[in-house]
């Protein structure tokens, strides 16, 4: 059975390598939100970490 002396090396380990892990990841704007509305208007740049809103008349934009 592990002890405690045993678990903490392999705890402090986990959770310094656990960060590390998860920031190197690239992330991506629908990885990271979820669109409930005119997911249309929303343009992928880059790959995905970077996006566009695209405007229209049907989204209210209007250049009159």
């Amino acid at each position: 059975m592990l002890t405690s002396r045993a678990i903490a090396p392999i705890l402090v380990t986990a959770l310094v390598l656990y960060p590390a892990v998860v920031s190197s990841r690239p992330a991506s704007f629908l990885e990271d939100f979820h669109v409930t509305w005119a997911d249309s208007h929303i343009r992928q740049l880059e790959g995905g970490p970077v996006i566009q809103l695209v405007l229209d008349r049907n989204s209210g934009w209007s250049a009159v």
